[in-house]
């Protein structure tokens, strides 16, 4: 695993440092950042803190320094933030977002922690936490209404329509709209109601790069039919 030491903050009175992690996997990497107490401070409780659907780590950055003092990592889902995306014709799932908190976990090498997960990430902890239970101390779970569900005799219509749309996505990608700083800014405002213009900003900062003196969105454009992913492929609800 690569650290890089990004920067450091005061928090009520104590340094912070701010790392850069980048771990490796078969497809190329995970990115995270950590936020951590020097080791004199005697605190060592680990949390890993998942993002919502089409953010990134940069989620948590105006939280952490409110909370109490700990081990702090976000970590960017594939195809969010500075993540690689998945390779061409994969699909994004679920239960795959499930095993990339299992890699993060086993190249940290932690045996205990929490998960702090908003939206998205909140259903991927609870998936998590079920599914490795002695690993888990504590769950946060932040506006999220969990694991999505769908009724059995569904499932073929929604297969259908993920395929459809995965297939016709593949035909139309392309490097990305590019955009100023202001377009962009006021793209995911538009698209997300609940943002103030702050949260927006911060956003940016890890969910776009810059092509020729503008900005495209860092998300894999795959992401867009991520909720069919979720719902079809592998969580039904039989409710006859």
């Amino acid at each position: 695993m690569l650290r890089l030491v990004s920067s450091a903050l005061q928090v009520r009175g104590l340094p912070m440092m701010v790392k850069e992690l980048t771990i490796p996997v078969p497809w190329g990497h995970i990115a995270a950042k950590e936020y951590s107490n020097p080791p004199d401070t005697h605190n060592e409780h680990n949390v890993l803190a998942l993002h919502g659907w089409m953010d990134n780590a940069n989620t948590f950055d105006r939280l952490i320094p409110m909370l109490p003092g700990g081990n702090f990592v976000c970590m960017d889902f594939p195809g969010h933030g500075k993540s690689s995306y998945r390779p061409g014709g994969v699909c994004y799932s679920i239960t795959d977002y499930v095993i990339d908190v299992a890699r993060v976990v086993n190249e940290l090498k932690w045996e205990k922690f929490s998960i702090m997960g908003h939206s998205l990430g909140g259903g991927i902890g609870i998936l998590y936490s079920a599914t490795f239970p002695e690993k888990v101390e504590n769950l946060v779970v932040i506006d999220s209404i969990g694991p999505v569900t769908r009724k059995t005799e569904k499932f073929a219509t929604q297969l259908r329509e993920s395929i459809r749309g995965h297939l016709d996505l593949e035909e139309k990608i392309h490097n990305g709209v590019k955009y100023s700083h202001e377009q962009a800014l006021k793209r995911l405002l538009e698209g997300n109601s609940a943002l103030t213009e702050e949260s927006a900003k911060v956003l940016l900062q890890r969910g776009t790069r810059e092509v020729e003196e503008s900005l495209v969105f860092a998300r894999d454009p795959r992401l867009k039919l991520v909720i069919f992913a979720l719902s079809t492929y592998y969580f039904t609800l039989n409710t006859g």
